[in-house]
């Protein structure tokens, strides 16, 4: 089987949900999240149905994502999450031509953490999947 990723990086729209301003900030993901303190966000982007990939090919493929306590595609929750997950996959075998992913985060303390610097969060894509599984020989 064959795998095409469609990385969905940038364009993605940050809100604060633990009492901040209510400021959109814009986001490239994966992201480091530098504070002192964990911070509850609603993340949201829109994206394009791939041309030519048939829906049963399509799966969204999110890695690297502790901290998700909501996950909605569509205004529809696909999956049910778990705080301490960190992969999900996703079949999209009815999607759109316009679609929106909503997802809500804690993001951990990461000043908590031996060694500095924080783990990168948020490896999204779409993926299509054509042909069989590959044989070994």
């Amino acid at each position: 089987m064959s795998e095409h990723r469609i990385r969905l990086r940038g364009g993605w729209e940050a809100r604060a949900l633990d009492g901040l301003p209510a400021v959109v900030e814009r986001l490239t993901l994966p992201v480091r999240w530098e504070f002192d303190r964990p911070r509850r966000l609603r993340l949201s982007r829109r994206f394009r149905r791939p041309p030519r990939a048939e829906p049963s090919q399509l799966v969204l493929l999110l890695e690297q994502v502790p901290g998700i306590s909501w996950l909605e595609l569509n205004g529809e929750t696909p999956v049910g999450v778990s705080p301490e997950q960190t992969r999900y996959e996703v079949p999209l075998d009815r999607l759109a031509e316009r679609n929106q992913l909503v997802l809500e985060v804690e993001t951990p303390r990461w000043s908590d953490r031996a060694g500095g610097e924080a783990p990168e969060w948020g490896w999204i894509a779409l993926v299509i999947r054509t042909g069989g599984p590959v044989e070994a020989g």
